[in-house]
């Protein structure tokens, strides 16, 4: 099976390179349109790595991904980013022509769900459970409802949520916002959570659930560690979603529980692939690899996934620093990317010689400075 990523420059391409990597019969070509993020071109299961120098006209992209389609044979086309699933949903029919089958969702679903005003009103109208949430500060100012969560509207990964603790907190937040178009949500006191998903035509493909247990020091960003465990309560809204949807292709739904009320909130939706995509697979469902037989209209039963944890490194990091017990420090490395980054190492020694090559050009930045200050 030849696949080709079309987006390598994606922050989780490594992550999906060694879900896929666990089926032999793979050739994996990628595309990178950037000079940044592409520690992943060094994997050993990579087979080709391609560079598209980016132009202003996207059709340049797309008549590129089909020649090399074509050129090395691909089987399954995998876009990874949303922006990449949005601009191959737009162009799926000519796509289609050369591939058997592409199972995203149309252009439509992905920016309703990718845009969080948008979908906090599509929730409403539907009667999915989520928080209330407002479009400009106007609308909450006499609102009784604090904390609010500040969010910027194409925000990632929490950077950019500010706490609203009080009115002076909102008019801060607003006057000092640099990311742009923003939304204020209710805060919802409880506990986050989140859920995977592949899915076709309304109808869930495979699953799994992953709860949080070592935090990240940077606040709103996703964990550096997550729990496995199945939530019936859960997977009904989650289900309702999809159905109501139609939905195919990949989802990631971050949720919250709410102790008010004992219900799970839909709080974002990422229409695309995920930074624990890794852990999925180790407990039993390789999204990536999913896709592909849904690519290729290969039936399969839907995966069952093991309740168990996993830790990224810095999630590892913490758990040593903390003095855990010594069982729990040995069974840590079979849930973690510690094997992945043994048996392929090239990817890691990269991104570890890139960040001593940027703190030299830092640090040489700063004694120019100091000397062009201390000539004045």
């Amino acid at each position: 099976m030849n696949i080709l990523i079309p987006d390598g420059e994606a922050a989780f391409t490594l992550s999906v390179i060694r879900c896929l990597s666990e089926y032999q019969h793979i050739k994996i070509f990628i595309i990178y349109t950037s000079r940044e993020n592409i520690e992943s071109k060094f994997s050993k299961f990579v087979y080709e790595s391609i560079f598209f120098n980016k132009t202003e006209n996207e059709e340049d992209f797309v008549k590129f991904v089909k020649a090399e389609i074509q050129k090395n044979k691909i089987d399954v086309l995998i876009p990874l980013h949303f922006y990449a699933f949005r601009l191959f949903s737009k162009h799926k029919a000519e796509l289609e022509d050369i591939l058997l089958n592409l199972p995203v969702t149309s252009v439509e679903k992905l920016e309703l769900v990718n845009n969080k005003y948008d979908l906090s009103e599509f929730l409403e109208q539907q009667d999915l459970p989520c928080p209330r949430t407002y479009r400009e500060v106007s609308d909450c100012e006499d609102s009784p409802i604090f904390p609010l969560l500040f969010k910027p509207l194409d925000g990632i990964g929490g950077k950019g949520i500010r706490s609203i603790e009080n009115k002076k907190d909102l008019d801060d937040a607003f006057h000092n916002n640099e990311k742009g178009r923003f939304i204020i949500q209710e805060f919802v006191k409880g506990y986050d959570i989140d859920c995977s998903v592949l899915s076709k035509e309304g109808r869930i493909l495979a699953f799994t659930m992953q709860k949080g247990f070592i935090s990240s020091k940077i606040p709103f960003a996703p964990p550096d560690g997550v729990e496995f465990l199945n939530e019936p309560k859960l997977f009904n809204v989650i289900e309702k979603l999809i159905q109501t949807l139609n939905w195919t292709g990949v989802m990631h739904i971050d949720l919250r529980y709410d102790e008010s009320d004992g219900n799970y909130k839909i709080i974002d939706i990422n229409p695309r692939f995920w930074a624990s995509v890794r852990a999925s697979c180790k407990v039993g469902v390789n999204f990536p690899l999913l896709f592909c037989l849904s690519s290729l209209n290969i039936p399969y039963n839907q995966p069952a996934f093991e309740y168990k944890k996993y830790a990224n490194l810095n999630g590892l990091r913490k758990i040593i620093v903390s003095k855990l017990k010594l069982r729990n420090m040995l069974e840590m490395p079979e849930n973690s990317p510690i094997k992945d980054d043994i048996c392929d190492p090239k990817p890691l020694l990269y991104h570890i010689y890139q960040k001593i090559e940027n703190k030299i050009k830092s640090s040489d930045r700063n004694n120019r400075e100091i000397q062009n200050n201390s000539q004045l």
